[in-house]
C-alpha cells in the first residue's frame, strides 16, 4: 500500500463511508461483505482495500474519485478500483442530468 497519509480519510472505510450519506448502512454492509470474499479467498492487502473501494470511482465522483483513490491508496489500489469499475463517469451526476 502506497502513500496512505494521517488524515481521517487514509482508511478505505472511512474514505468510502464519507461520501455515502444517508445509504451508509446498505452501502457499507455491501462493500464489507465484497472485502471478505476478497480475503477470505486470499487476496492480497491491497486487493482488500481495493474490495472497499470498487464502487467508489462509478458511485462517487468519476475520474477525480479515481484520482483522489490513486493518490491516498497507491496506483496497485487505484488500479483494481478501475478494473473493477463499470465507467469512470460518475453514476449520480448521470442520473441527475437525466
Amino acid at each position: 500500500m502506497e502513500n496512505v497519509g494521517a488524515s481521517p480519510c487514509s482508511t478505505p472505510l472511512t474514505f468510502t463511508a464519507d461520501k455515502y450519506g444517508s445509504e451508509l448502512t446498505r452501502r457499507i454492509a455491501h462493500l464489507l461483505a465484497v472485502a471478505a470474499t476478497v480475503l477470505e479467498d486470499g487476496g492480497t492487502e491491497d486487493m482488500d482495500i481495493a474490495a472497499l473501494l470498487h464502487d467508489a470511482v462509478e458511485d462517487q465522483g468519476g475520474q477525480p474519485r479515481l484520482s483522489d483513490v490513486r493518490n491516498r491508496f497507491g496506483d496497485r489500489v487505484a488500479d483494481i478500483v478501475h478494473a473493477c469499475s463499470d465507467s469512470v463517469v460518475n453514476s449520480v451526476d448521470v442520473l441527475e442530468n437525466e
